[in-house]
């Protein structure tokens, strides 16, 4: 696997799967790809009812969602571009992918926007 598709891939796991620190209307723990989500949600509900109150929030999940994107592709890179092998490249990304999979199995997301409850798994959250 070459350097810039093992970072393509580590980047996408950890939009989807890392547990981030966000504040918006509360404050919560989840992923890249969920405040992607809220922030698509909250511009929507800004072009259907122009407000204030919604324009600050989807800013804020929209400034979220580029910080957070941004960081998760340096740490991809740094990550990436630090393994000298193809092989080791494979590896690094399964183990990472296994690692968040397997803590995604847990109710370590925190969201005040989700039907199970406060605390969440990664499956919980999306589903």
């Amino acid at each position: 696997m070459s350097a810039s598709a093992a970072k393509r891939a580590l980047w996408l796991v950890l939009v989807v799967l890392a547990p981030l620190p966000y504040w918006s209307v509360e404050a919560g723990r989840e992923p890249a790809a969920r405040l992607a989500m809220f922030a698509t949600v909250t511009a929507a509900a800004l072009a259907a009812e122009p407000s204030g109150i919604a324009a600050i929030v989807a800013g804020l999940f929209l400034l979220q969602t580029v910080v957070y994107g941004a960081l998760l592709w340096l740490v991809a890179g740094l990550l990436t571009t630090r393994t000298a092998s193809s092989t080791a490249r494979v590896t690094l990304v399964l183990t990472l992918t296994a690692g968040l999979l397997l803590l995604a199995s847990y109710p370590v997301y925190r969201t005040p926007f989700s039907p199970h409850g406060s605390k969440a798994t990664g499956i919980a959250m999306y589903f």
